[in-house]
């Protein structure tokens, strides 16, 4: 159980040294380019990091940061690639959210900025209840403070889809088979 909390810690005390340097506008989405090092987090914050529960805040933080900061903090993770092997496209981190296992799925351009993340809440090894699809929409919806639109159901591959949208982020919840992920990508350039 140790094993499993630690990193976690680690990553929320990593999350408020990111969100302290990087809020734009009060509106909560980082400036892009935008270190850590820039940071100054109050003592009393980074001390209360573990108590912090475990909810999406902790993944949309990571977005508009660089990819080697986020690296130092939580240790690594798995980097992956193109097919050819040769282009970095982000990194995996395993978590929790809510107290449950879940895989972080960074991604970022040729700057290392990074512009959405992946969760995976499951991995396609374990079925998925339509009790936790609604639970997952829920928090998606409490956290948004928006109503879920349900994508058109898609025939061809079985996949269904519910998004959310906020001023600064698309969620995009996804069910395919019994694998369940959401997504969450920053709203640019015309979506804005």
């Amino acid at each position: 159980m140790m094993k499993k909390i630690f990193p976690f810690g680690v990553f929320v005390a990593g999350a408020f040294l990111i969100m302290a340097c990087a809020f734009s506008s009060g509106l909560g989405i980082f400036t892009m380019g935008q270190t850590a090092e820039a940071a100054m987090v109050p003592a009393e914050i980074e001390e209360q990091a573990g108590a912090v529960e475990q909810n999406l805040t902790a993944a949309e933080i990571l977005i508009g940061c660089h990819d080697t900061e986020i690296m130092q903090l939580l240790g690594g993770g798995e980097e992956y690639y193109t097919e050819d092997g040769f282009t970095p496209l982000g990194r995996k981190y395993q978590t929790e959210l809510y107290h449950e296992p879940v895989v972080f799925y960074t991604s970022f351009e040729e700057d290392r900025i990074i512009d959405s993340v992946a969760i995976w809440i499951t991995d396609g090894t374990q079925p998925v209840s339509e009790e936790m699809v609604q639970t997952w929409q829920q928090r998606v919806s409490a956290h948004t403070g928006e109503e879920m639109k349900e994508a058109a159901h898609s025939k061809e591959s079985g996949m269904q889809s519910w998004r959310w949208r906020t001023d600064d982020l698309l969620y995009t919840l996804r069910l395919l088979d019994d694998t369940l992920t959401l997504d969450i990508n920053a709203v640019v350039g015309q979506l804005k």
